[in-house]
């Protein structure tokens, strides 16, 4: 069961409807609307029916086709052929809760036997096969109910509305506002998290994001600057290097590279990361305004990712609500 609910409150909104997979821009094809604030300029993607991405993994609203600023972009625009339907299918500011392979899994994936449905936050009741394995997000599960979707937005922000429950005793809303920040170069993203069920609401949520700038490919010249000094349990070189806080790329990636990194403290300054490349002279300022639970780093050919963890623990009744803040840059 699927349902949304779009409302237009800004007729300066370019929104396309239109379903057409020989037509290959996913502009053309897929609900999105454009953010501006005369700084920045954003294409993001709706969750409908026939929205850019419905699978298992990621929750469904504000992925990004394409943001630029002073003449940059900074995401690689996915190529054809493109399945909404595939769980790795996704781009931009992918947000996801439980990945399950750092701190949460599912609520009730463990208690559900197969046939049952266990609750991804974000995209729906999901059907629990009967294959003996643990939870995985890299496994594409049956979407049984995802719920209902509501969208709002205006010339420069947009806000998704997302409302599940299960027969199980757990339920919630979920919003998620993504707004261009008037005159400045600052897109902020404030989620919260409503507990209208029975049972208490446990999750890990992070944002992935996919970053690529000017479409150069991950290689000598980008870097990431943490702001703690941690160590990591995987070895870059020698594509990559690990300093105090800096990851820098001083080859070209062919391989994906992954690690999970230790030594942040519970100082909410610690959850800032920048990533540049100096070859486009241009780059983003990530911060949040929670204490990380998680941080790891993500790279393949393609696209630089680190992934800053949010804990999450609502009982009923009760309401969370996080914040992350991306500043562009052009220097």
């Amino acid at each position: 069961m699927r349902k949304f609910l779009l409302t237009m409150l800004s007729l300066t909104i370019a929104c396309a409807f239109a379903v057409n997979a020989d037509e290959g821009n996913p502009l053309d094809i897929y609900p999105h609307t454009v953010l501006s604030n005369g700084r920045i300029e954003a294409s993001v993607f709706l969750p409908a029916d026939n929205g850019f991405y419905r699978s298992s993994r990621f929750e469904w609203s504000g992925m990004i086709w394409q943001l630029t600023y002073k003449n940059h972009t900074f995401f690689t625009e996915r190529s054809n052929p493109h399945d909404p339907e595939k769980s790795g299918h996704s781009m931009s500011l992918a947000e996801e809760f439980c990945i399950g392979t750092n701190i949460a899994i599912p609520q009730r994936f463990i208690e559900a036997k197969p046939g049952e449905t266990f609750m991804k936050i974000g995209v729906g009741n999901l059907e629990k096969p009967d294959d003996g394995k643990d939870y995985h997000f890299g496994i594409q599960y049956k979407i049984i109910d995802s719920g209902t979707w509501e969208t709002a937005y205006g010339a420069d922000w947009v806000e998704f509305t997302h409302t599940l429950e299960d027969a199980y005793g757990f339920a919630y809303v979920y919003r998620k506002r993504m707004e261009l920040k008037p005159g400045s170069p600052e897109l902020i993203f404030t989620n919260s998290l409503t507990n209208t069920g029975e049972r208490t609401l446990i999750a890990d949520q992070y944002n992935h994001n996919f970053f690529t700038i000017d479409h150069l490919p991950i290689g000598k010249g980008y870097t990431v600057e943490r702001f703690f000094s941690g160590t990591t349990n995987s070895s870059f070189g020698p594509v990559g290097t690990v300093t105090d806080k800096t990851i820098g790329i001083q080859q070209q990636v062919e391989k994906s590279l992954f690690g999970k990194f230790a030594g942040f403290d519970s100082s909410v300054e610690n959850n800032h990361v920048i990533i540049r490349n100096t070859n486009a002279n241009a780059g983003v300022d990530i911060t949040g305004d929670f204490t990380l639970a998680g941080f790891n780093f993500y790279s393949s050919p393609k696209t630089i990712c680190p992934e800053l963890f949010v804990w999450i623990e609502i009982e009923p009744g009760e309401t969370q609500t996080w914040k992350r803040t991306y500043t562009f840059f052009a220097e």
